[in-house]
């Protein structure tokens, strides 16, 4: 958990609050939908077992259960707030996307497979959306290639 809360600040530091704020729910989002289906949990899981024992019950806002999630939840922001490693899966280039799966498997979903993920899975749905968040006002990335935007200049 420490560890996590070091790569958390460490991602805040060189990303900014706002980007790692925005990774953070969106791997929360994604993580917890993992959990819903039982895909992924392993980790959680054991670290559930080892900190309340093993007939252990949770729920979505039990604090054991946020504390169990934290370092997974942290290492796939990480990724999402990345804007190299962000934008791979859309890049057209099939050794990007099996790069950013691979980066997913190393991170929190030891196991994901693009094959084995259906069309309601939640990494799935991600790529699937990305592209059209990127026109919300609060979106705080620049998709490789696109101008940085003007400055207004205020007399």
């Amino acid at each position: 958990m420490i560890r996590a809360q070091r790569h958390h600040y460490n991602l805040v530091r060189r990303h900014g609050q706002r980007i790692v704020t925005y990774a953070m729910a969106e791997a929360t989002d994604i993580s917890f939908r993992w959990w819903d289906s039982d895909r992924f949990d392993r980790r959680w899981r054991r670290r559930m077992t080892e900190l309340s024992g093993p007939k252990w019950h949770a729920f979505k806002d039990d604090i054991e259960l946020v504390a169990c999630t934290y370092p997974d939840i942290v290492a796939l922001a990480g990724l999402f707030a990345s804007p190299h490693l962000r934008f791979l899966p859309f890049t057209g280039k099939e050794r990007d996307l099996r790069q950013f799966i691979r980066e997913v498997r190393e991170r929190a979903a030891t196991g994901y497979s693009l094959d084995a993920a259906g069309k309601r899975d939640p990494l799935i749905r991600w790529i699937e959306e990305e592209p059209s968040d990127r026109s919300l006002p609060f979106y705080p990335w620049r998709p490789p290639g696109c101008p940085a935007p003007e400055q207004v200049s205020v007399p």
